[in-house]
């Protein structure tokens, strides 16, 4: 009796795993434009975020920033601010006020700012006085200057100049457009002082001018004041 082999062949190779198949078929797709986009959108916003927190002050920040001293800040806007004196037109003062002066009573002008022009820089100082004191001048005055009968008023012009070395310089006194006085001056230092002194009376009354020029003509100040 012959015996019966069954032979069973099993292939291994041929079959995949059913999970290799299905990883084979996955993908990852990544959007890396639109993920920028929405990035930089974020980002933006956190900014502005910021920024408006940082700008807007709440009532009591505000108030916690407030100077103590806050009386101080309320000034006057119909202060307008201080001008050198030594700038002021004769016209300007005059507006301002009208002073009357005798022996008895200057002593009330020594507060008030001088009345003189200045042209160029290189007058320091000039002004009109009632009093020069140690090469000083003193009780400035204002226009216009009263003289009565039975007194005298002598004015000084006052002018102190610099690097005009050798310069011949004058103050020429012109009462009505007419020249009454000339003081001349021989500038031999760097920075000097210039004084010319005139006496007036009752008579004097009318529209007086001082100027400091040189031998050219050349106004380098003036002063403009009314006697009555």
């Amino acid at each position: 009796m012959s015996e019966s082999k069954v032979v069973i062949r099993i292939n291994l190779g041929k079959e995949k795993p059913l999970n290799a198949e299905i990883e084979r078929q996955t993908r990852t797709v990544w959007h890396i434009q639109r993920i920028v986009g929405v990035s930089a959108i974020l980002l933006l916003l956190c900014i502005i975020l910021v920024i408006w927190l940082f700008s807007v002050k709440t009532p009591e920040t505000a108030e916690a920033v407030k100077p103590q001293n806050s009386e101080f800040q309320s000034v006057d806007k119909s202060i307008s601010k201080p001008i050198k004196p030594e700038y002021i037109s004769t016209e300007t003062k005059s507006s301002i006020a009208s002073i009357d002066h005798t022996l008895g009573n200057a002593d009330q002008l020594q507060h008030y700012p001088p009345s003189a022009i200045i042209f160029d820089k290189k007058v320091i100082r000039a002004s009109l006085n009632f009093l020069i004191k140690d090469n000083e001048p003193f009780e400035q005055v204002n226009s216009p200057v009263r003289v009565f009968e039975d007194k005298t008023i002598e004015l000084f012009y006052f002018t102190e100049i610099k690097s005009l070395k050798g310069k011949s310089l004058y103050h020429h006194w012109t009462k009505n457009g007419k020249q009454v006085y000339k003081k001349p001056f021989e500038v031999r230092e760097n920075r000097v002082k210039l004084i010319s002194s005139k006496k007036l009376y009752f008579y004097d009354k009318g529209n007086w001018q001082i100027q400091l020029v040189d031998q050219k003509g050349k106004v380098f100040s003036e002063v403009n004041f009314n006697v009555d």
